[in-house]
């Protein structure tokens, strides 16, 4: 029942996802990495509270703070094609969450306040979650080539929008 508007900018994500997933295929053969292909297949038709539920975790949390990580990178990366990559990557994941937050808000205006209250509740599950994920430590070399944020700017990103957006 969404209207057509969101439709269609979910398809063009799920598009976006499937070249992000060759771009970043092609990197990890450039580095000899291992390479998993994503599998995905049909799921059943979920409620409007799983899947706002799953929006909230996944795109206004995830999604947003993955955008945010990937323009820190596209800055950030010594290695000249994953900036170039997480350029490209990075200006889709910043609409992809967009499409989340207007996602959201259309899905809060159907759904009741008790389900409401669960799908902030989840969303605020996924914020401490990610807290705690981004203080692990990484390979230096890796840091630096990627672009990846240190942990304590990492953490830092994630209370700004904890702050600003999550709030």
């Amino acid at each position: 029942g969404a209207p057509a508007r969101l439709l269609r900018a979910a398809s063009r994500a799920a598009r976006d996802e499937i070249r992000h997933t060759r771009m970043t295929s092609r990197l990890a053969a450039r580095y000899h990495a291992a390479f998993e292909r994503p599998q995905c297949s049909p799921q059943r038709l979920r409620s409007l509270e799983e899947m706002a539920t799953e929006n909230a975790v996944e795109g206004c949390v995830r999604e947003t703070f993955g955008a945010l990580v990937g323009l820190y990178q596209a800055g950030a990366a010594q290695d000249p094609h994953i900036a170039r990559a997480m350029t490209t990557i990075a200006a889709d994941e910043v609409r992809h969450a967009a499409l989340a937050w207007q996602v959201a808000r259309w899905a809060q205006q159907r759904l009741s306040p008790t389900a409401q209250q669960r799908v902030a509740s989840a969303r605020e599950a996924a914020v401490a979650q990610l807290r705690s994920e981004v203080t692990a430590s990484l390979d230096p070399e890796l840091q630096q080539r990627a672009g990846l944020p240190p942990p304590s700017v990492a953490l830092d990103l994630v209370e700004q929008l904890a702050q600003t957006l999550w709030a």
